[in-house]
């Protein structure tokens, strides 16, 4: 009985690991490593997970939709502030976009859950952000409100959060309807009946609707080269004209 136990404890950590990896970047010339889970399927896109706060919200919730997203085709990446290390995850943020772009994904999304939402938010409204093709919300909100700031949207956003969730939360959410309500095309936000924050009984619903809006997103499609041209006027069109000028 105690061996047979065993063999099943192995096999779990074996499938465990499986699904577990590391993805290398670089930050200030230095390697560093983000927790990774590869696709199973004919690869899709990727999506990077953030959990905003400088604690851990709920991890039972974003380990669920890594494996799930891993499963129908996405590769996972997970984003947090950690004890262990001292770099933020806003500083792998770009970092990480920059690396799987650099790896042929051409759909790229970032899911935002819980708190620091502003950061987001603001890294994104930068000319210089690096372009992604969703931002998913999922019970997001900042902690500081913004200063005579409105935030702009220049991509598709997928607007979540629970029936039961905070208030703030709820409010945010009221401030964004106004702000992008009219933008239909790019902005879409529902409320999940009957869910609290870590969204333990609607799980199975939350993935499937964030895996059918990322599916109806359009690819990455690279700028094309900027080519200068010059015109050369032929050769026998001038001499005729000035051949006059030419032999005086």
């Amino acid at each position: 009985m105690n061996y047979l136990i065993r063999i099943m404890l192995l096999w779990c950590c074996m499938v465990s690991a499986a699904f577990t990896n590391m993805l290398e970047i670089n930050i200030d010339g230095k390697p560093f490593q983000v927790p990774c889970w590869f696709s199973q399927k004919k690869q899709i896109g990727a999506v990077l997970l953030i959990n905003g706060g400088s604690h851990t919200q709920s991890p039972a919730l974003l380990d669920y939709l890594a494996h799930r997203l891993a499963e129908n085709g996405w590769m996972a990446t997970l984003l947090q502030d950690d004890k262990s290390n001292s770099i933020p995850w806003m500083k792998q943020l770009p970092e990480v976009i920059m690396t799987l772009r650099q790896q042929k994904f051409m759909k790229i999304i970032v899911l935002h859950y819980g708190e620091q939402l502003q950061q987001t938010l603001d890294y994104f409204d930068k000319p210089q952000a690096l372009k992604i093709e969703g931002l998913i919300l999922l019970s997001a909100y900042p902690i500081q409100q913004p200063i005579n700031k409105k935030p702009k949207i220049n991509m598709p956003i997928f607007d979540i959060i629970g029936q039961f969730d905070h208030g703030l939360v709820k409010q945010e959410l009221a401030i964004r309807q106004k702000t992008f309500g009219n933008n239909k095309k790019k902005y879409l936000a529902i409320e999940i009946p009957e869910t609290e924050q870590d969204y333990k009984y609607s799980r199975q619903l939350l993935f499937t609707l964030i895996h059918g809006w990322m599916m109806k997103l359009p690819e990455f499609q690279p700028t094309p080269p900027i080519f200068m041209y010059t015109y050369q006027y032929p050769l026998l069109d001038f001499q005729p004209k000035y051949e006059h000028l030419l032999k005086s």
